[in-house]
């Protein structure tokens, strides 16, 4: 297959070296993509690029913000039907809609469950997220995206409170109660998915590819050898260790 052929995934740069994925939104794309088999290629973008090159390239917005149009990632462009789609759960629609000949990221017979999880997740660990923003901007933003997300997010109360600096924001008293909500919230998941290797049984999906994408970008911003990601992987007994090394295939 040439490259002008190649399934386009637009991501998330990230600073110095080899740019690796980090944002748990586009990690859901890279998984369903690989978990399909389908050979695709990279573009990686800087957060104030985002908007020009999504709209030169024909992908529709995902929302709108202050009245205009929001582009978010991930995006994908296919050169083989022309489609250009945005935002993670409507790609993973696209590509089974398109592939049936390839493995099923959303099954009919699976699909109530994987929405229940995906209604519940978000209030999950979403609190342990917000700390991670410090850690991204530290390691893994470069200086241009940066400087747009923290401006970005002093706009966000849902956020940031207004006022607030981002270096200000969670006080450590918060991060403790917070790190107890995360462990009991990833208990519960445990108990969701039982004796099985995955949310659904012993079969991949795109509810699996949401969680992991959490789990990523805690270990990238916080990194692997640190002292918060080595509390996570052993919460349930390492079961979210095992969980990403089983999805490891797919990355």
């Amino acid at each position: 297959m040439t490259d002008s052929a190649l399934i386009i995934l637009y991501d998330f740069a990230s600073r110095g070296g080899k740019p690796a994925p980090w944002n748990p939104n586009t990690w859901k794309a890279r998984y369903s993509l690989n978990y399909k088999g389908l050979a695709f290629k990279t573009i990686w973008l800087e957060y104030p690029d985002v908007e020009p090159t999504l709209k030169a390239a024909g992908v529709p917005p995902t929302g709108t913000r202050d009245g205009r149009p929001l582009y978010t990632l991930p995006a994908i462009v296919d050169p083989s039907t022309g489609a250009a789609v945005a935002e993670s759960l409507l790609i993973a629609k696209y590509l089974d809609r398109t592939y049936q000949d390839k493995p099923s990221i959303l099954p009919q017979s699976t699909q109530a469950l994987q929405v229940a999880f995906l209604d519940k997740l978000p209030t999950h660990p979403h609190p342990i997220l917000q700390f991670t923003l410090q850690k991204i901007t530290q390691n893994i933003l470069s200086p241009e995206s940066e400087i747009y997300c923290r401006m970005v997010w002093a706009a966000m109360p849902n956020v940031l409170p207004p006022g607030v600096h981002l270096d200000d924001a969670f006080p450590m008293e918060s991060r403790a109660k917070e790190w107890e909500k995360l462990e009991k919230h990833l208990a519960e998941i445990e108990r969701w998915i039982g004796n099985e290797t995955f949310i659904t049984g012993a079969t991949a999906s795109f509810a699996d590819f949401a969680l992991a994408g959490l789990l990523q970008c805690f270990k990238k911003a916080w990194g692997e050898g640190s002292e918060e990601w080595e509390r996570v992987i052993c919460f349930q007994g390492g079961r979210w260790k095992k969980f990403l090394e089983d999805l490891q295939q797919y990355e």
